[in-house]
């Protein structure tokens, strides 16, 4: 059996984590259900899929684990580092103009071009009570019409000012209060894609990546900005979106891979190791994003981002 043809990882559906083709239904889900002892037949049955489902699922992680034994002995394995607690008072003030969606992301827009954009749930809170959640958005619950969460959301928010954010710093979970008591929060369910966004009115961003780790970008750690043309970022988005390694790189949809490459530059002015590059782009992959990995060309893109970054910024 081939797994692939019943496996797949969709950024629409459960933040991309790898699930059986046209479900819900994560392959995390089965294993967890598996290694609790029920068989199979039974977790098929249970979750409405094929029992070849559930071998697909096996299949995959069998795989899996094979690349992430080839890839990093488990006696070298360490605790992921935090990044430092951002400072986001300079969006306290700030009002939400105007609230979109996209099919998988919300955009929360204020003035100057500032955006909070979030993938993970979300819930707002007033009157005390949740008055709306991701989750409402096309949900009917008995009444009239399908709830429009584009539209409530506006009605809660619009015109308000932010008068307090913080941002969990285990987490990355924010918590945003408005004028007239209206709290606004955020949930990272995602060990390995971003869960928000916040784009300032010069450019500059605040990502929440997987895990909570929250960086700066541009990274003040890191002179390559430096250069009028940016020619090396320009450089390593060309080489992700040709990486593009669960295959969703489209016209409209250039910017999934974005939030990797600030880290992906500070190792390269480090003077990284094509093999080090290539790890470190295998784990975000496999520990990340849940999904099996093309380690060729992984190594042939991480090869050509070493190789460019020596011409262009000699070490």
């Amino acid at each position: 059996m081939n797994w692939r043809e019943r496996i797949s990882a969709d950024p629409a559906v459960c933040h991309g984590k790898a699930c059986i083709k046209g479900t819900r239904v994560m392959v995390s889900v089965v294993l967890d259900n598996i290694a609790a002892g029920l068989t199979p037949d039974a977790v098929a049955q249970a979750y409405h899929v094929a029992p070849d489902d559930v071998h697909a699922a096996l299949l995959y992680a069998a795989e899996l684990a094979k690349e992430s034994a080839d890839r990093i002995p488990i006696s070298k394995l360490r605790p992921r580092s935090k990044n430092v607690k951002p400072n986001m008072d300079w969006l306290i003030g700030m009002r939400i103009e105007c609230v979109e969606f996209n099919g998988y992301q919300w955009f929360f827009r204020m003035a100057d071009r500032i955006c909070l954009s979030i993938e993970c749930p979300w819930q707002i809170i007033a009157e005390g009570r949740v008055r709306l959640a991701r989750g409402d958005h096309g949900q009917q619950y008995g009444l009239p019409a399908p709830i429009n969460a584009v539209d409530q959301a506006q009605t809660l928010l619009r015109g308000r000012r932010i008068s307090n954010i913080s941002a969990d710093q285990a987490s990355a979970d924010l918590a945003i209060t408005f004028e007239g008591d209206v709290l606004m929060r955020t949930f990272n369910d995602s060990s390995g894609f971003e869960a928000w966004q916040v784009t300032g009115p010069n450019g500059e961003d605040l990502i929440a990546q997987g895990g909570g780790n929250i960086i700066t970008f541009p990274d003040a750690g890191s002179d390559y900005l430096c250069r009028a043309d940016a020619k090396g970022y320009l450089k390593v988005l060309e080489v992700l979106r040709a990486w593009d390694p669960i295959g969703v790189i489209s016209e409209s949809n250039q910017d999934e891979y974005d939030s990797y490459a600030a880290g992906i530059v500070r190792m390269l002015d480090g003077g990284v190791t094509t093999g080090d590059l290539a790890k470190h782009m295998t784990g975000i992959v496999v520990e990340g994003m849940g999904i099996a990995v093309d380690r060729k060309k992984t190594r042939e893109c991480a090869q050509q981002l070493v190789d460019f970054w020596k011409v262009w910024k000699p070490q």
